[in-house]
């Protein structure tokens, strides 16, 4: 173990390193034009209309191929943008097995511009998954909180915008109202964080943002997930720093044990007999290798249980296991010889 002085000194490094990258992240044009994600961010739950052929889009979830339709997004009381859209379904499992699918959205770039806003277009739905209203409101809320604890961590992370959803179908009075999350668009977070996309998998290990990677590692220790990897790309997006290092920004929490949906299911094969259960899969081999992590974390603790306070359209009874399994894991990373045995124990993995 590293003595104290030299682990306040590393400490003091690690916190400066995180400062000047959330400096770095926000310091290229700070007016630049609004775009459609501002627009949603005008309140704290955005209320827009998605008007599409609603037979086709559920009827062939499958599809590869866009289907026209529009937005409506309510900016007042009677006040409206409405944009032509494309949306078609997305995504691996929940497309498959969820009562209605997550969505992509794309815009033409001269509509956009027509709007008066800027040219980033494409972005992910996060649907209802569940038929039972209640329950799915929850999984929502509970992904929405998971994006908003690694936005609170750092700038490297998809903002997210919560949303009350009401499906028209072209032509008919048949109406969905649904909660759901929209994603900010890949290239206007590399735009905000002065950053390029990097589109490959198998991108090298060492090529990762030593910092970033080991505080993406721990979060998702901390909520519990185990479905990604950096190598197969898997729910992980990246994006590179003008000094060619590359940053790892994770996606995708539903099956994450801090969410808990009652669709998902334990990874068997890294020794998980519950999807609550963590573990570490990032590439520290050592304590000292993330001490400096884990001590940012502590730092952040009641950061991000005020995130968790404020996320006021989860239900109580959901807050408080969400309370209890966030204090587990602080605990733990609070204890020196506990938190170096989950680095050390941790599966062998290609990740």
């Amino acid at each position: 173990m590293c003595n104290l002085f030299t682990r306040n000194s590393f400490l003091l490094t690690i916190l400066c390193v995180f400062a000047l990258l959330n400096l770095n992240a926000q310091s290229d044009d700070l007016v630049a034009k609004q775009g459609v994600f501002d627009l949603l961010m005008l309140n704290d739950v955005a209320e827009i209309t998605i008007e599409v052929d609603l037979d086709s889009l559920l009827g062939d979830i499958r599809r590869t191929e866009y289907l026209k339709g529009s937005m409506e997004i309510k900016k007042g009381k009677k006040d409206y943008v409405s944009i032509p859209l494309k949306v078609r379904p997305r995504g691996k499992f929940r497309r498959m097995k969820c009562n209605f699918p997550p969505l992509k959205l794309k815009f033409k770039k001269d509509d956009l511009a027509e709007q008066g806003l800027n040219e980033y277009n494409e972005f992910k739905l996060v649907t209802q998954c569940l038929k039972d209203d209640e329950m799915a409101k929850e999984m929502i809320m509970k992904e929405f909180l998971a994006y908003k604890m690694l936005n609170e961590l750092t700038p490297y992370s998809f903002r997210v915008q919560l949303v009350r959803v009401t499906y028209k179908h072209t032509g008919k009075s048949k109406k969905i109202k649904h909660w759901g999350i929209i994603i900010e668009d890949l290239e206007d977070l590399a735009h905000r964080t002065n950053t390029t996309v990097v589109s490959r998998m198998g991108i090298p290990l060492d090529s990762l943002h030593n910092n970033q990677e080991k505080l993406a590692s721990l979060f998702q220790y901390m909520i519990g997930n185990c479905d990604w990897s950096y190598f197969l790309a898997r729910n992980m997006e990246f994006i590179q720093l003008k000094d060619g290092r590359i940053m790892p920004v994770p996606y995708d929490f539903d099956y994450c044990g801090l969410v808990n949906a009652p669709y998902s299911a334990p990874n068997v094969q890294l020794g998980q007999k519950s999807v609550k259960d963590r573990i570490y899969l990032g590439n520290s081999t050592s304590y000292e290798e993330i001490y400096g992590t884990l001590s940012y974390f502590r730092t952040k603790e009641k950061d991000l249980m005020n995130v968790l306070k404020n996320c006021r359209e989860l239900n109580s009874i959901a807050s408080h296991e969400i309370e209890k399994y966030l204090n587990e894991f602080f605990n733990l990373i609070k204890d020196e010889k506990k938190a170096a045995d989950i680095i050390l124990s941790k599966p062998e993995t290609n990740h």
